[in-house]
């Protein structure tokens, strides 16, 4: 993928310091410098190193392609506008956060913690703005991604927008602009936008980091809201009442638009479902339910069931017996998977984005050994 960065006569840059702010310059004619970079864990790299590198030299990066490159001249109209994107960039603009705002990695993990699950498994290079530490509670970063598919520029911004209602860190700082006559986003829809320059120069800062993803639910584990969820819901599986899921995540996470629906995914999450299996084995030791007293309680019965010529339920107190012992055939998980395709219209300018719904049937059949 090409990435370009324009230069000018002066730093393309702000500043920001305990003396005072040197806003952007005011710029007219730029000459471009075009760059290559593979859409690998190896390509990343590079991307980190160059967006160091542009910025050490005053230049910024043209978030689109040109129709030609620029050489000491205007960049009016020469933005490819519809020229599809597999650079994603999020720009977070003044975002209340309590706590310490001076490590970028720090900061960059907490904002994307708090945004969907789409971005939380996924390596990203985070750019604090040059405001860093400096607007007290307040942060304002750039996140930079590699795109596994070329993506129009429209379809972006509508999510930009989106996500500025559906995302709980970003709606909940919504206001209006300066003027009162529009919506002021914490998430800056325009950058979507192949024409929009990214100042990517910081003094003040080592702006950057390259951040791996950790998984979010391995994140949780540790947390005491977390433990607090699984104790309440470990209380709620042994009682004779159906699972209260609005009671748990208010536990959880009451700040959250629907606490429900978030523990619920939090409680798929395989690291979570040991940790439900740990806890609930625990209290069932202390309460003596053990592995040797559930085979006592099996062999019990099945003496029963031949002392009453009950061969009913000696032959499921057996069957069960068998499923303790892990006595039965090995099953596999055979899937058959039929594709419908649909169409919908996403923007006036797009005639149809193809779109695919998987329905899928499981089924088990035995292996052989």
């Amino acid at each position: 993928m090409e990435l370009v960065f324009l230069k000018a006569k002066q730093r393309l840059a702000k500043e920001i310091s305990n003396k005072g702010t040197t806003p952007y310059p005011l710029t007219k004619n730029f000459t471009s410098e075009h760059v290559q970079i593979s859409k690998t864990k190896k390509g990343l790299h590079t991307l980190l190193k160059t967006l160091q590198t542009q910025a050490a030299s005053g230049a910024c990066l043209h978030k689109g392609l040109l129709k030609r490159p620029l050489k000491n001249e205007s960049r009016a109209m020469m933005a490819d506008r519809v020229a599809s994107t597999e650079l994603l960039v999020l720009d977070i603009d003044g975002i209340q956060m309590p706590g310490s705002l001076t490590d970028v990695r720090t900061v960059a993990e907490k904002i994307i913690a708090q945004l969907p699950e789409c971005f939380q498994d996924v390596s990203y290079i985070a750019q604090a703005s040059a405001s860093l530490g400096f607007k007290k509670d307040k942060v304002s970063m750039h996140f930079f991604f590699l795109l596994d598919q070329p993506t129009q520029p429209k379809i972006l911004k509508e999510w930009f927008k989106l996500l500025n209602y559906e995302t709980d860190i970003l709606s909940s700082q919504l206001s209006l602009s300066a003027n009162g006559q529009s919506l002021s986003y914490k998430l800056d829809p325009s950058v979507a936008e192949n024409s929009k320059i990214i100042y990517i120069e910081n003094k003040e800062h080592n702006s950057y980091a390259s951040i791996k993803p950790r998984n979010w639910a391995d994140k949780e584990l540790g947390k005491t809201r977390t433990k607090n969820l699984i104790t309440a819901y470990v209380e709620q599986l042994l009682s004779n009442k159906p699972v209260d899921w609005d009671t748990l995540g208010n536990i959880y996470r009451p700040d959250q638009k629907t606490p429900a629906a978030t523990v619920r995914r939090l409680l798929k999450q395989e690291v979570v479902k040991d940790m439900v299996d740990k806890k609930l084995k625990e209290v069932l030791v202390n309460k003596g339910v053990t592995e040797e007293f559930v085979l006592d309680t099996m062999l019990e019965a099945i003496e029963i069931a031949k002392n009453k010529l009950d061969a009913g339920n000696l032959l499921k107190a057996a069957d069960n017996l068998q499923d303790l012992l892990e006595m039965k055939p090995s099953k596999k998980i055979v899937t058959d998977t039929l594709e419908i395709g649909s169409s919908t219209k996403l923007l006036d300018e797009i005639e149809e984005n193809e779109n695919k719904m998987k329905l899928q049937r499981k089924t088990e059949e035995p292996i052989n050994e």
